[in-house]
């Protein structure tokens, strides 16, 4: 094999694979069924075991999962479909970001405005022309 300055190509090769091979892990954990028993309990506990039993990172703010419970998962699931079972009804989702775990706050979606309000903005006329309200000088 050459020798580059006393390192061999292939000791370079195998130097330069090992981060991918361990980088490729969670991925394809997360892909797989594995069994999961995590008892009730509260969300920091329970995604403290599951990153024990998946091998993942779970990263999450402290105020975010404070004072959330969760009913625990049992059987085999996938790490998105434990995730999921574990977070169902706390009002917390779970993203997988480059096999780390991320958790967060349910965005939700703007509050649909009333009909009354909306009728109000409809009967609600521009300014007179004659006033110099939205005119210009």
């Amino acid at each position: 094999m050459t020798d580059f300055r006393g390192i061999s190509l292939l000791s370079l090769a195998v130097a330069l694979a090992i981060p991918v091979a361990v980088q490729a892990r969670p991925a394809a954990v997360a892909g797989s069924a594995m069994h999961f028993d995590i008892a009730a309990s509260d969300v920091r506990t329970a995604l403290s075991q599951f990153s024990r039993i998946s091998g993942m990172q779970v990263v999450a703010m402290p105020t975010v999962v404070a004072g959330r419970r969760t009913s625990g998962v049992h059987g085999a699931f996938t790490a998105q479909g434990a995730l999921d079972h574990l977070l169902r009804g706390t009002d917390l989702v779970a993203a997988m970001r480059g096999g780390v775990v991320v958790v967060k706050r349910a965005s939700r979606p703007p509050a649909p405005r009333s009909t009354a309000s909306v009728a109000a903005l409809a009967s609600v006329s521009p300014p007179d022309a004659g006033s110099g309200l939205g005119s210009a000088p």
